[in-house]
Protein backbone atom coordinates (compact mmCIF):
# COMPACT_ATOMS: atom_id res chain seq x y z
CA UNK A 1 0.00 0.00 0.00
CA UNK A 2 1.13 3.40 -0.88
CA UNK A 3 0.55 5.10 2.65
CA UNK A 4 2.82 2.31 4.16
CA UNK A 5 5.07 2.44 1.78
CA UNK A 6 5.76 6.33 2.06
CA UNK A 7 5.44 6.33 5.78
CA UNK A 8 8.72 3.86 5.43
CA UNK A 9 10.69 6.25 2.87
CA UNK A 10 10.03 9.00 5.52
CA UNK A 11 11.76 6.94 8.13
CA UNK A 12 14.81 6.13 6.56
CA UNK A 13 15.96 9.93 7.10
CA UNK A 14 14.62 9.76 10.72
CA UNK A 15 16.82 6.75 11.71
CA UNK A 16 19.61 7.89 13.98
CA UNK A 17 23.30 6.40 13.42
CA UNK A 18 23.20 4.62 16.61
CA UNK A 19 21.46 4.11 20.29
CA UNK A 20 22.04 2.68 23.72
CA UNK A 21 19.94 -0.51 25.13
CA UNK A 22 19.90 -0.59 29.07
CA UNK A 23 19.87 -2.82 31.53
CA UNK A 24 17.47 -6.23 30.75
CA UNK A 25 19.08 -8.40 27.90
CA UNK A 26 18.68 -12.07 28.54
CA UNK A 27 17.76 -15.08 26.90
CA UNK A 28 14.07 -16.53 26.15
CA UNK A 29 13.15 -19.64 26.24
CA UNK A 30 10.33 -19.54 24.07
CA UNK A 31 7.58 -22.68 24.42
CA UNK A 32 4.43 -23.01 22.84
CA UNK A 33 2.21 -24.97 24.76
CA UNK A 34 -1.76 -25.73 25.49
CA UNK A 35 -3.87 -23.13 28.24
CA UNK A 36 -3.96 -26.86 29.84
CA UNK A 37 -0.07 -27.16 30.32
CA UNK A 38 0.40 -23.49 31.08
CA UNK A 39 -2.37 -23.86 34.13
CA UNK A 40 -1.02 -27.25 35.04
CA UNK A 41 2.60 -25.34 35.62
CA UNK A 42 3.49 -25.79 39.74
CA UNK A 43 4.06 -21.99 40.18
CA UNK A 44 0.80 -21.20 38.32
CA UNK A 45 -1.34 -23.47 40.20
CA UNK A 46 -0.17 -22.09 43.60
CA UNK A 47 -1.82 -18.64 42.45
CA UNK A 48 -5.37 -18.07 42.06
CA UNK A 49 -5.32 -15.15 40.21
CA UNK A 50 -2.59 -15.86 38.03
CA UNK A 51 -4.79 -19.16 37.07
CA UNK A 52 -7.68 -17.11 36.50
CA UNK A 53 -6.01 -14.20 34.30
CA UNK A 54 -3.95 -17.24 32.22
CA UNK A 55 -7.45 -18.85 31.59
CA UNK A 56 -8.87 -15.11 30.11
CA UNK A 57 -5.79 -14.95 28.11
CA UNK A 58 -4.38 -11.61 30.33
CA UNK A 59 -1.14 -11.46 29.80
CA UNK A 60 0.86 -11.81 32.51
CA UNK A 61 4.82 -11.61 34.07
CA UNK A 62 5.80 -13.18 36.91
CA UNK A 63 9.24 -13.81 38.85
CA UNK A 64 10.66 -17.36 39.52
CA UNK A 65 13.34 -18.29 42.13
CA UNK A 66 16.20 -20.62 40.93
CA UNK A 67 14.82 -23.92 41.55
CA UNK A 68 11.91 -23.05 39.59
CA UNK A 69 14.17 -22.12 36.72
CA UNK A 70 15.73 -25.29 37.47
CA UNK A 71 12.64 -27.27 37.20
CA UNK A 72 11.53 -25.55 34.20
CA UNK A 73 14.61 -26.58 32.94
CA UNK A 74 14.14 -30.32 33.04
CA UNK A 75 10.66 -29.75 31.79
CA UNK A 76 11.17 -28.03 28.41
CA UNK A 77 14.77 -28.87 27.12
CA UNK A 78 14.14 -27.89 23.79
CA UNK A 79 12.38 -24.64 24.66
CA UNK A 80 13.75 -22.05 21.74
CA UNK A 81 15.65 -19.72 23.09
CA UNK A 82 16.69 -16.20 21.45
CA UNK A 83 17.56 -12.95 22.91
CA UNK A 84 15.11 -11.42 25.06
CA UNK A 85 14.40 -8.59 27.46
CA UNK A 86 13.34 -5.14 26.70
CA UNK A 87 16.53 -3.87 26.06
CA UNK A 88 17.63 -7.03 23.86
CA UNK A 89 14.35 -6.64 21.81
CA UNK A 90 14.79 -3.03 21.24
CA UNK A 91 18.57 -3.61 20.41
CA UNK A 92 17.93 -6.91 17.45
CA UNK A 93 15.28 -4.20 15.86
CA UNK A 94 17.46 -1.19 16.14
CA UNK A 95 20.17 -3.60 14.95
CA UNK A 96 17.89 -4.63 11.90
CA UNK A 97 16.96 -1.44 10.75
CA UNK A 98 20.65 -0.29 10.54
CA UNK A 99 21.01 1.33 13.84
CA UNK A 100 23.86 0.54 15.46
CA UNK A 101 22.83 -0.69 19.16
CA UNK A 102 25.15 -0.06 22.37
CA UNK A 103 24.31 -2.70 25.25
CA UNK A 104 24.56 -1.65 28.43
CA UNK A 105 24.18 -4.45 31.34
CA UNK A 106 26.24 -5.96 34.32
CA UNK A 107 26.45 -9.38 32.48
CA UNK A 108 29.18 -9.94 30.79
CA UNK A 109 27.91 -11.06 27.34
CA UNK A 110 27.86 -8.78 24.13
CA UNK A 111 24.90 -8.70 21.76
CA UNK A 112 23.80 -10.75 20.14
CA UNK A 113 25.69 -13.42 22.30
CA UNK A 114 23.26 -15.42 24.37
CA UNK A 115 26.33 -16.24 26.93
CA UNK A 116 26.19 -15.63 30.63
CA UNK A 117 22.45 -14.53 30.16
CA UNK A 118 19.63 -14.45 33.14
CA UNK A 119 16.64 -17.19 31.43
CA UNK A 120 13.42 -16.13 31.18
CA UNK A 121 10.60 -18.71 29.94
CA UNK A 122 8.18 -17.31 27.86
CA UNK A 123 4.70 -19.67 27.16
CA UNK A 124 2.57 -18.81 24.45
CA UNK A 125 -0.22 -20.32 24.16
CA UNK A 126 -4.24 -19.63 23.41
CA UNK A 127 -7.01 -19.04 26.00
CA UNK A 128 -10.33 -19.21 25.88
CA UNK A 129 -12.44 -18.18 22.80
CA UNK A 130 -8.73 -18.98 21.00
CA UNK A 131 -7.24 -15.87 22.25
CA UNK A 132 -3.48 -15.25 21.60
CA UNK A 133 -1.37 -14.89 24.89
CA UNK A 134 1.67 -15.68 26.73
CA UNK A 135 2.72 -15.84 30.44
CA UNK A 136 6.39 -14.86 31.32
CA UNK A 137 8.33 -16.10 33.83
CA UNK A 138 11.17 -13.81 34.76
CA UNK A 139 14.41 -14.86 36.49
CA UNK A 140 17.02 -11.93 37.09
CA UNK A 141 20.11 -11.33 38.68
CA UNK A 142 20.73 -9.33 41.25
CA UNK A 143 23.66 -7.58 39.60
CA UNK A 144 21.30 -6.46 36.21
CA UNK A 145 22.38 -2.58 36.81
CA UNK A 146 25.73 -1.90 36.31
CA UNK A 147 27.63 -0.03 39.30
CA UNK A 148 29.43 2.33 36.63
CA UNK A 149 29.44 3.97 33.43
CA UNK A 150 32.01 3.62 31.28
CA UNK A 151 33.52 6.39 29.55
CA UNK A 152 32.57 4.83 25.97
CA UNK A 153 28.93 5.28 26.98
CA UNK A 154 28.62 8.81 25.66
CA UNK A 155 27.50 10.74 22.22
CA UNK A 156 24.28 8.97 21.87
CA UNK A 157 21.18 11.04 20.76
CA UNK A 158 18.92 8.10 21.37
CA UNK A 159 19.01 5.68 25.03
CA UNK A 160 16.14 3.25 25.11
CA UNK A 161 15.92 1.45 28.86
CA UNK A 162 14.25 -1.32 30.19
CA UNK A 163 14.44 -3.97 33.47
CA UNK A 164 12.93 -1.20 36.21
CA UNK A 165 9.73 -3.95 36.60
CA UNK A 166 12.13 -6.48 37.67
CA UNK A 167 13.76 -5.09 40.23
CA UNK A 168 13.23 -6.35 43.70
CA UNK A 169 13.14 -3.27 45.79
CA UNK A 170 13.03 0.49 46.30
CA UNK A 171 17.04 0.75 47.11
CA UNK A 172 17.79 -1.24 43.86
CA UNK A 173 15.44 1.47 41.60
CA UNK A 174 17.06 4.13 43.27
CA UNK A 175 20.19 2.66 42.51
CA UNK A 176 18.54 1.99 38.89
CA UNK A 177 17.98 6.06 39.21
CA UNK A 178 21.34 7.20 40.13
CA UNK A 179 22.76 5.25 36.91
CA UNK A 180 20.02 6.46 34.75
CA UNK A 181 21.59 10.40 36.00
CA UNK A 182 24.58 9.60 35.65
CA UNK A 183 24.05 8.23 31.27
CA UNK A 184 22.06 11.46 31.16
CA UNK A 185 25.09 13.74 32.36
CA UNK A 186 26.74 11.95 30.10
CA UNK A 187 24.64 12.12 26.76
CA UNK A 188 22.42 15.98 27.93
CA UNK A 189 21.00 15.86 24.78
CA UNK A 190 19.95 11.93 23.97
CA UNK A 191 16.15 11.38 24.18
CA UNK A 192 15.67 9.04 26.51
CA UNK A 193 12.71 6.13 26.20
CA UNK A 194 11.96 3.28 28.83
CA UNK A 195 9.49 0.71 28.70
CA UNK A 196 7.75 0.62 31.74
CA UNK A 197 7.12 -3.53 32.35
CA UNK A 198 4.48 -5.10 34.71
CA UNK A 199 6.43 -4.36 37.87
CA UNK A 200 6.78 -7.68 40.25
CA UNK A 201 7.20 -6.24 43.52
CA UNK A 202 4.64 -3.33 44.46
CA UNK A 203 7.31 -1.54 47.03
CA UNK A 204 8.98 -0.32 43.29
CA UNK A 205 6.00 1.47 41.52
CA UNK A 206 5.96 4.92 43.25
CA UNK A 207 10.32 4.52 42.89
CA UNK A 208 9.70 3.98 39.41
CA UNK A 209 7.14 6.81 38.78
CA UNK A 210 8.78 9.36 41.06
CA UNK A 211 12.76 8.50 40.64
CA UNK A 212 12.58 6.92 36.75
CA UNK A 213 9.91 8.62 34.87
CA UNK A 214 11.08 11.85 35.46
CA UNK A 215 14.56 11.40 33.66
CA UNK A 216 12.27 10.36 30.33
CA UNK A 217 10.79 11.88 27.26
CA UNK A 218 8.75 9.09 26.77
CA UNK A 219 7.62 6.16 28.37
CA UNK A 220 5.63 3.16 26.88
CA UNK A 221 3.24 0.71 28.13
CA UNK A 222 -0.01 -1.69 27.69
CA UNK A 223 -3.54 -1.49 29.55
CA UNK A 224 -2.09 -3.91 32.72
CA UNK A 225 0.91 -1.44 33.39
CA UNK A 226 -0.94 1.97 33.00
CA UNK A 227 -3.24 0.50 35.52
CA UNK A 228 -0.01 -0.86 38.09
CA UNK A 229 1.33 2.44 37.76
CA UNK A 230 -1.94 4.91 38.43
CA UNK A 231 -4.60 2.55 39.93
CA UNK A 232 -6.89 4.24 37.43
CA UNK A 233 -8.07 2.94 33.67
CA UNK A 234 -8.33 4.89 30.55
CA UNK A 235 -8.15 8.86 30.18
CA UNK A 236 -8.24 9.41 33.82
CA UNK A 237 -4.80 7.34 33.63
CA UNK A 238 -3.31 8.71 31.07
CA UNK A 239 -3.67 12.01 32.65
CA UNK A 240 -2.21 11.10 36.21
CA UNK A 241 1.09 9.65 35.00
CA UNK A 242 1.45 13.09 32.05
CA UNK A 243 1.93 14.46 34.71
CA UNK A 244 5.24 12.08 35.37
CA UNK A 245 6.90 12.08 32.04
CA UNK A 246 6.09 14.06 28.78
CA UNK A 247 4.94 11.35 26.38
CA UNK A 248 3.25 8.57 27.30
CA UNK A 249 3.10 5.91 24.17
CA UNK A 250 0.44 3.10 24.70
CA UNK A 251 0.48 -0.25 22.83
CA UNK A 252 -1.67 -3.55 23.07
CA UNK A 253 -2.38 -5.91 20.03
CA UNK A 254 -5.68 -4.36 19.16
CA UNK A 255 -4.59 -0.21 19.83
CA UNK A 256 -1.80 2.38 19.87
CA UNK A 257 -1.37 5.63 21.11
CA UNK A 258 0.56 8.68 21.72
CA UNK A 259 -0.33 10.98 24.80
CA UNK A 260 -0.37 13.59 24.43
CA UNK A 261 -1.13 13.79 20.77
CA UNK A 262 1.51 16.11 18.83
CA UNK A 263 2.94 16.60 15.30
CA UNK A 264 4.73 13.65 14.10
CA UNK A 265 3.27 11.35 16.36
CA UNK A 266 1.07 9.63 13.62
CA UNK A 267 3.93 9.00 11.32
CA UNK A 268 5.92 7.70 13.79
CA UNK A 269 3.14 5.24 15.26
CA UNK A 270 3.19 3.90 11.34
CA UNK A 271 6.02 2.86 11.13
CA UNK A 272 6.40 0.76 14.23
CA UNK A 273 3.06 -0.68 13.16
CA UNK A 274 4.43 -1.97 10.25
CA UNK A 275 7.63 -3.09 11.89
CA UNK A 276 5.59 -5.09 14.73
CA UNK A 277 3.51 -6.10 11.57
CA UNK A 278 6.44 -7.73 9.88
CA UNK A 279 8.01 -9.15 12.79
CA UNK A 280 4.45 -10.79 13.86
CA UNK A 281 3.78 -12.11 10.24
CA UNK A 282 7.61 -13.20 9.97
CA UNK A 283 9.00 -14.54 12.81
CA UNK A 284 11.81 -11.69 12.92
CA UNK A 285 12.65 -8.07 12.74
CA UNK A 286 13.25 -6.92 8.92
CA UNK A 287 15.84 -4.85 7.41
CA UNK A 288 14.80 -1.45 5.51
CA UNK A 289 14.62 -3.24 2.44
CA UNK A 290 12.46 -6.23 3.51
CA UNK A 291 10.23 -3.39 5.04
CA UNK A 292 9.89 -1.64 2.08
CA UNK A 293 8.50 -4.71 -0.07
CA UNK A 294 6.25 -5.86 2.84
CA UNK A 295 5.20 -1.58 2.95
CA UNK A 296 4.43 -1.85 -0.58
CA UNK A 297 2.33 -5.38 -0.95
CA UNK A 298 0.16 -5.32 2.54
CA UNK A 299 -3.20 -4.83 2.11
CA UNK A 300 -3.61 -4.73 6.33
CA UNK A 301 -1.49 -4.97 8.86
CA UNK A 302 -3.32 -6.88 10.83
CA UNK A 303 -1.78 -10.39 11.31
CA UNK A 304 -4.46 -13.41 12.18
CA UNK A 305 -1.76 -15.83 13.26
CA UNK A 306 1.78 -14.32 14.31
CA UNK A 307 4.68 -16.68 14.28
CA UNK A 308 5.54 -15.13 17.45
CA UNK A 309 3.91 -12.73 20.03
CA UNK A 310 6.65 -11.90 22.81
CA UNK A 311 8.57 -8.81 22.28
CA UNK A 312 6.40 -7.24 19.90
CA UNK A 313 5.82 -4.41 21.97
CA UNK A 314 9.25 -3.65 22.60
CA UNK A 315 9.61 -3.97 19.00
CA UNK A 316 6.66 -1.20 18.35
CA UNK A 317 8.21 1.41 20.93
CA UNK A 318 11.65 1.17 19.88
CA UNK A 319 10.73 2.01 16.24
CA UNK A 320 8.67 4.62 17.10
CA UNK A 321 10.78 6.02 19.00
CA UNK A 322 14.04 5.39 17.03
CA UNK A 323 12.14 7.51 14.14
CA UNK A 324 10.58 10.13 16.73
Amino acid sequence: MQTFLSCVHGAKSALPKSALFAFNFCADAVVKASMGRVLALPFVQRDAKLKKDVFSGVQREVCMVENELARLKKLFPKAKMQVGGQAGFGALTAHSLGVKPTVFTAQKSHFPSLRNLPVHFVFEYCARGGKRSRLIAAHEEKNMIPSSVPKKMHGFSHIFLGGFHLLKTREDMLRAARMLMLLKKRNPDAKIFVEAGEFLEKECISAFRNSILPFADCVGLNEVELHQLTGKKGKAALHILSKKVRKIVFHSPNSAFAFPKEKGDAQALLFAKIVASYAAKYGKRPNLKELGKYAKEARSLYVKKPKYTVGLGDTFSCAYFLVR
